[in-house]
């Protein structure tokens, strides 16, 4: 499956400068790698691929590709153990509805994936079937009560 970059070699650099790595490099490996990075880890919150006016994915990409180069072409792991740290808990802020996205027109997006818990009438109460023989699967007397209750 092919990537679709969030970012480009220009804004990648406006940001970081290495040496001995090149345009072709970031656009062709660590670019793409950091935007399918980022868009498995968001999908299950967001609708990936991202536009291309979002700035928050545009950055999350620059920070991906750097810390796929610090991985695999340095030494200096401390460097990328604290960059992963960063963009993890960036992540998962948005994912569980700490953050949200910037777009370029300053509108936002909160996650709009399934991690919420759907909300329900009869959360409260024990369930009617359980293990028991079927003659003493009651209905819990707290939502009997409540019923009776909302009848007055």
């Amino acid at each position: 499956m092919p990537a679709h970059p969030y970012a480009t070699y220009a804004q990648f650099t406006t940001v970081y400068s290495i040496s001995g790595l090149s345009q072709a490099q970031l656009n062709d490996h660590y670019l793409p790698s950091g935007a399918r990075y980022l868009d498995s880890r968001l999908s299950r919150a967001f609708t990936v691929p991202f536009s291309s006016n979002n700035l928050t994915a545009r950055d999350m990409n620059i920070y991906s590709a750097m810390l796929l180069f610090l991985q695999g072409r340095t030494s200096k792991q401390d460097d990328a153990k604290e960059l992963r740290g960063m963009l993890d808990q960036w992540i998962r802020d948005l994912v569980i509805g700490n953050g949200v996205m910037s777009l370029s027109d300053d509108t936002i997006l909160a996650a709009s994936g399934t991690q919420f818990q759907a909300w329900s009438t009869s959360e409260t109460y024990h369930p009617v079937f359980n293990m028991l023989d079927p003659a003493e699967q009651i209905v819990d007397v707290d939502r009997i009560d409540d019923e009776l209750d909302a009848l007055d």
